[in-house]
């Protein structure tokens, strides 16, 4: 099983486990800005892969990850005061998210983005246990 196997599998437990529309793991990518480097989807969610235009590093969310070091929890973007890029609400329907850095010697190598498309949820205690799981599953794979 390749390496992007083992991190997609990961994301596919995850959107399981929470019944979410989509997870994806981004990571900082020499020449690139976090791309995508895994997705999970349920079905009939449009993906997030291979769309590098949005600034990454600048956005809200992702400074928050890089000031705090903790999840970022969404349960209505639209209400929050960490607002998350306009097209990812616009284009892609994200409603609520999670998001989990993926820390390595305190330093963010990514995140972890759990999405809620369609509408608003409050993100449970089970939900947030399996997002911080995944996120030790993946700084594990990285720290060897």
């Amino acid at each position: 099983m390749s390496d992007a196997m083992d991190l997609s599998a990961i994301l596919r437990d995850l959107v399981q486990q929470t019944d979410a529309s989509r997870s994806t793991l981004r990571l900082d990518v020499a020449g690139l800005n976090f791309p995508a480097v895994a997705e999970a989807l349920a079905d009939g969610i449009q993906t997030l892969g291979g769309n590098h235009s949005i600034d990454q590093r600048n956005l809200a969310t992702v400074q928050y990850l890089f000031a705090t070091h903790d999840l970022l929890i969404q349960p209505d973007v639209t209400k929050s005061d960490t607002p998350p890029p306009k097209a990812l609400i616009e284009v892609y329907g994200v409603q609520a998210q999670v998001l989990a850095p993926i820390l390595l010697n305190d330093n963010v190598l990514g995140w972890i983005s759990v999405h809620q498309c369609g509408a608003p949820r409050e993100w449970t205690e089970k939900d947030i246990t399996a997002i911080k799981e995944a996120a030790a599953k993946v700084t594990g794979y990285f720290a060897g």
